[in-house]
């Protein structure tokens, strides 16, 4: 069986602060999440979808979806790189946290406002750095990127 990937760059890689989405195709399911990990965010969706100790996003599924799916079939993953600010890079992961949980809310309006038939599998916590403009200014542009992404990834599944 032959298994592809694409990638737009390799900067995905990079160790530094992203908020990204996995949209799993057959269930036309979104998770939102963020990372600062040592390998980027191609590390960490490859940790969502490694088989072994159950990962956020496969257990998410079993929530929220009732099912055990071993096999998560074909996904697509975007990712969004944080802006230069220190505080969306640092090991302390509040910062991005809060452009995450805001992120989630606004695609949820914006997937509601365009009729797309697709749910939210991620839980977000809303903390109170959610105030700091710099966040909200952050999240408004992360989850604009990552909509218009979810637009050409809906269109090319009918």
């Amino acid at each position: 069986m032959l298994f592809h990937a694409s990638l737009s760059n390799d900067e995905i890689a990079r160790k530094c602060g992203y908020v990204y989405a996995v949209l799993i195709v057959e269930e036309k399911q979104v998770y939102i999440g963020q990372t600062c990990a040592t390998q980027g965010a191609l590390g960490r969706l490859s940790q969502h979808l490694t088989f072994g100790p159950v990962g956020t996003l496969r257990k998410r599924v079993h929530e929220v979806l009732r099912a055990e799916l071993t096999n998560l079939g074909a996904v697509e993953f975007a990712a969004v790189r944080l802006s230069d600010k220190n505080i969306f890079h640092d090991e302390a992961r509040d910062y991005r946290e809060a452009v995450e949980g805001l992120c989630q809310y606004r695609m949820i309006q914006r997937v509601e406002n365009a009729n797309f038939n697709v749910g939210f599998i991620s839980r977000v916590v809303m903390n109170g750095y959610t105030r700091v403009p710099e966040v909200a200014a952050e999240a408004e542009r992360v989850s604009g990127e990552l909509f218009l992404w979810l637009e050409v990834a809906i269109a090319n599944l009918k």
